[in-house]
């Protein structure tokens, strides 16, 4: 059966699940009311509406089997002392299912009908076939007060939710932006469906009309955004997330999953959900409103930015909270992830310092590749990781990195591997809050092997270069450690600490700078632009932009030093560049080129070097959220979601907007002359 059909059977199922609880809300009674033994509400129309789906789906699908995750069963039903309820869930379901012309002459049901009906909900989901995801009434005290409530439906195929069905019986079909909640009965009452690939569309539960596709709003400024919030105990920490994005507005209270309704519509911007204690998600709360949102442009993840995992059973597999935005605002929520990842870095450029102070020749190794490798090359990832670990504390760390410990645990590195562990201790030791925890030899090489994730484009993914330029570094000269956050494939997240880089330009008299006006820790996050920063944290960041120049004899190319590649010379040739290039070692020349003090650096490479996505995701993002440009020598943006390199096979061009065009231009002209191939 297709997925058209089986959307097909979806809304009906919800319609008349809709039908039924608005039958119910008419003249709710007291006796229609009781608690489970968890003590949340439970209403004759959450039997109902279950019994329907169950129902409707089974005689929908006919030649597929049912399996339905949802949240009630009949256990207190099948009590002798609820024989009236039951039989008064039985009526409401036989009049609903009569309702609907196709089921008017269907074989009447018996009470033992809609109990087993229920009971079809029991299935445990999990990541292996296919399972329907049931919400019978959402926001059932909100039901019960006659406000806000849905019934949502949600597929799950191999772990995915692949559609999503949602009845919003009070929700208008106008805006609620602005708390606008009321509205003439015949306007209130909508229809939302999604399905992957196709996106969002909401049309009137109660009367024939075309579906209208939805999109969440473009707002990216949060001053301007809206905040959705349950009618519950306020959560603390939701006002936190709201004064630090600079949302002014109150919440817009709201049950259910409505919320993600009304989001994906665009009537607000930002929906977060964090408990007060720790508690289990169940997957019926999410699922359908999940696919809505993020069909019609938005994101639901959780706080470290992963998407839900719907995979597990019954219950989502995260510990933290969940933030249902848009892609605009999503890395503005991403506060803690960003000073996690400032901190990371700002203490593994101080391990660094330690060890350029005194590094000595005999103290630099080469790995298998004959590339150089020092202590602090797996100092520093040992310390991102360990930091990330525990300022995040997230389920399962994913870190793409640069080392691994193959030559650190074999026989004869004791003595590097013992200086490495010390000065992993001495880095956290300088920080206060982590002065208690004491580490092992093994601590520090799982910590580095932390870094073995293959990235890719489904998920969250650290993406770090714990030394960036080691032979600059082992020359006492520029170096970077810098580290990214890869959502979904995206660089969303970068910061980046220059150690040696002046705080003043990089380019203008760099060698009279003092020691105090030396190091510089740079981040971005998408949409919020970039920053810079003393790394010694004594000075409020800095907002940077790239270069305004488009006078292309006054332009200052960058250069790393290494043997000179003949294509950067023809093309600065073309462009007319005069100056001869500024030679910066590491990704030092991103950060850089995003203040302005120089206007292009180019990275071809010789044929056969695959680059490494650590070398450029940070640097990408510093550059382009300060309005510049990083792309290959076709003009597409960098790919990131390959795993650990760059899916291309031509140079790297960084650069401002207005000088791309004719660096484009000249590149080509270069390649076609020179017969090249990358």
């Amino acid at each position: 059966m297709s997925y058209d059909e089986m959307l097909s059977a979806a809304k009906k199922a919800v319609s008349l699940a809709a039908r039924l609880s608005n039958e119910v809300r008419k003249s709710l009674l007291v006796t229609d009311v009781w608690n489970k033994s968890d003590d949340s509400p439970v209403t004759v129309a959450d039997y109902g509406s279950q019994a329907v789906v169950s129902l409707v789906l089974e005689r929908e699908l006919q030649n597929e089997p049912v399996s339905l995750v949802a949240e009630e069963d009949s256990g207190e039903l099948r009590k002798i002392a609820a024989e009236t309820v039951l039989a008064r869930i039985t009526e409401l379901v036989k009049d609903t299912l009569a309702s609907d012309e196709s089921y008017a002459i269907a074989s009447p049901l018996t009470s033992d009908d809609v109990l087993n009906a229920i009971d079809r909900g029991k299935s445990e989901g999990g990541p292996k076939g296919r399972h329907w995801i049931l919400d019978p009434i959402g926001g059932t005290r909100g039901f019960i007060r006659g406000e806000q409530y849905a019934i949502g439906l949600a597929l799950l195929v191999e772990g995915k939710v692949v559609l999503g069905v949602m009845a919003c019986p009070k929700l208008p079909l106008a805006s609620t932006a602005g708390n606008a909640l009321k509205s003439l009965p015949e306007k209130v009452g909508c229809l939302f469906y999604g399905s992957v690939g196709n996106g969002t569309y909401v049309q009137s539960l109660s009367v024939d009309s075309l579906p209208v596709k939805v999109e969440v709003s473009s707002i990216d400024d949060p001053a301007k955004a809206s905040f959705f919030e349950s009618y519950h105990t306020p959560v603390p920490i939701h006002n936190t997330i709201a004064t630090k994005l600079g949302i002014k507005e109150s919440p817009i209270k709201i049950n259910s999953q409505t919320k993600y309704a009304a989001l994906s519509r665009g009537d607000g911007e930002v929906y977060l959900r964090f408990t007060r204690k720790a508690r289990p998600e169940s997957i019926w709360n999410h699922a359908a409103g999940s696919i809505i949102v993020s069909e019609a442009g938005g994101k639901v993840t959780d706080a470290a930015g992963n998407p839900l995992d719907f995979s597990k059973g019954k219950y989502l597999d995260y510990k933290r909270g969940i933030v249902v935005t848009t892609q605009k605002l999503l890395p503005r929520l991403l506060t803690a992830e960003l000073a996690a990842a400032k901190k990371a870095v700002t203490l593994a450029a101080r391990l660094s310092q330690e060890v350029q102070k005194t590094l000595l020749q005999s103290q630099v190794w080469k790995k298998s590749d004959r590339s150089p490798v020092t202590a602090a090359d797996y100092g520093s990832q040992a310390v991102v990781s360990l930091v990330l670990e525990r300022e995040l504390q997230p389920d399962k760390l994913s870190l793409v990195a640069e080392e691994e410990t193959g030559d650190l645990r074999k026989n004869g590195s004791e003595a590097f591997l013992e200086d490495i562990e010390k000065l992993v201790k001495d880095t956290l030791a300088s920080e206060e809050s982590y002065t208690s925890s004491p580490l092992s030899t093994d601590d520090v090489l799982n910590a580095i092997d932390c870094g073995k994730s293959e990235g890719g484009c489904k998920g969250s993914h650290w993406v770090l270069d714990p030394i960036d330029g080691t032979r600059g570094f082992v020359r006492g000269e520029q170096y970077a450690v810098g580290l990214a956050l890869l959502v979904e494939g995206k660089v969303v997240l970068g910061v980046m600490a220059c150690p040696n880089l002046p705080l003043a330009s990089a380019v203008c008299a760099t060698d009279n700078s003092s020691q105090e006006d030396v190091g510089c820790l740079f981040f971005a996050t998408t949409g919020s632009g970039t920053y810079v920063q003393s790394l010694k944290g004594n000075s409020l960041p800095q907002k940077v932009q790239v270069s305004s120049n488009e006078n292309l004899d006054e332009a200052k190319f960058l250069e790393s030093y290494h043997k000179p590649i003949p294509i950067h010379g023809t093309i600065a040739k073309k462009l007319g560049i005069k100056a001869l290039p500024v030679r910066i070692d590491s990704q030092a020349k991103y950060a850089a080129l995003s203040r302005g003090d120089a206007e292009i650096y180019l990275r071809f490479t010789l044929n056969g070097y695959r680059e490494c996505i650590w070398d450029h995701a940070p640097g990408s993002i510093i550059t382009t959220e300060a309005g510049g440009v990083v792309c290959d020598a076709t003009g597409k943006s960098l790919d990131f979601s390959k795993g650990k390199y760059l899916a291309h096979k031509t140079g790297i061009i960084v650069t401002t907007k207005k000088l791309k065009p004719w660096i484009l231009k000249a590149v080509r002209e270069s390649i076609e002359e020179e017969n090249l191939y990358f």
